[in-house]
């Protein structure tokens, strides 16, 4: 894989917010996803090194077919946290195949921990969708204070709520779509 060095300022700000407390933080497992301790750290060096593609857009996508994220310079720290999230997903679960709800959910989730371990704004764009989120976050953030090498299975009662809310959104996310990651290509490989 040829290594990409451009947009140097964005993939250092990306680095930047995913290498924070707030993102070693985040850990759990759910439905066949697990996203635990210091991963972000791992998908921040592979935007960093240009092993993830990047394309200015002013609405933040990851495509997990050409490997691009798209983003703006303006981007805001939880669109950076939910969109890494896709592409940790896709490095870390090479070969699994994942509904698009559940990778929807995980994204939504990370990135509120990430904003309640940070004390920012908990980012959700999704009407009435936030206090699910919020919820299932406190839950997950009590679970990992009192074990601190376990980590918190969600269940699917609350996943199932919030998908059905993302379906039933103006975004009309097909929550049931399969599939398959593909992983990262480590850059100069």
């Amino acid at each position: 894989m040829v290594c990409k060095k451009d947009f140097p300022e964005i993939r250092s700000r990306i680095g930047g917010v995913l290498k924070t407390n707030a993102c070693s933080q985040i850990r759990f497992r759910l439905a066949n996803i697990y996203i635990g301790r210091f991963m972000y750290n791992y998908i921040a060096g592979m935007i960093e090194n240009g092993s993830v593609n990047i394309a200015e857009g002013d609405t933040p996508y990851y495509d997990i077919d050409s490997n691009t994220l798209k983003i703006s310079g303006g981007a805001t720290e939880a669109e950076i946290v939910h969109e890494s999230t896709h592409i940790l997903i896709n490095a870390t679960h090479k070969g699994k195949t994942i509904r698009r709800g559940d990778h929807e959910t995980a994204a939504y989730l990370a990135s509120t921990l990430w904003a309640l371990y940070s004390n920012n704004e908990v980012p959700v764009d999704v009407p009435h969708m936030d206090a699910h989120v919020r919820r299932l976050a406190k839950k997950v953030m009590e679970f990992n204070k009192a074990n601190p090498s376990g980590t918190y299975s969600c269940d699917s009662a609350d996943c199932q709520v919030i998908q059905t809310l993302m379906q039933n959104s103006a975004n009309g996310t097909d929550i049931n779509e399969w599939r398959v990651q593909r992983g990262l290509s480590m850059c100069g490989v």
